[in-house]
């Protein structure tokens, strides 16, 4: 290797750590005229916090958390009452409509068996055999 190719590689090597050199002190440069620029000219990144007003507005309209756990407590304890009433006085509601029914059966029923006894009356005279009733019937 003589003396020209070796001036010739070192200069190579200076000349590229001279432009990595430049080029980042470039980027460095506009990056900071960037931000200069930015605050010079008030732009505002979005979004913004809300303002106080707003907040206090939100606060008025919704409950807080501990409120709400507390109406959510209430809650439950009202559909555990109304639970526990309903458990004790259904079956009595079954009981009462079940007599209720079984009353009008015997209405329905006690008006019936005067006509079927009527029927029954007209046939003999008339020598017409009476019908059987059906034992699925009762």
């Amino acid at each position: 290797m003589n003396v020209s190719s070796f001036c010739l590689a070192e200069i190579t090597t200076l000349e590229s750590a001279g432009i990595i050199t430049a080029i980042a002190v470039g980027a460095l440069s506009v990056i900071l005229a960037t931000v200069a620029l930015l605050k010079r000219s008030d732009v505002q990144v979005f979004p913004q916090p809300l303002t106080v007003e707003i907040v206090k507005a939100l606060h008025e309209q919704f409950a807080s958390k501990t409120e709400f756990d507390a109406f959510v407590l209430k809650a439950e304890k009202e559909f555990a009452a109304q639970r526990e009433i309903l458990r004790r006085e259904i079956p009595a509601m079954v009981a009462a409509i079940n007599a209720e029914g079984e009353k009008r059966v015997r209405r329905v029923h006690s008006r019936i068996d005067p006509l079927v006894v009527g029927v029954a009356s007209l046939c003999a005279k008339q020598g017409i055999p009476m019908p059987q009733q059906n034992p699925s019937d009762d």
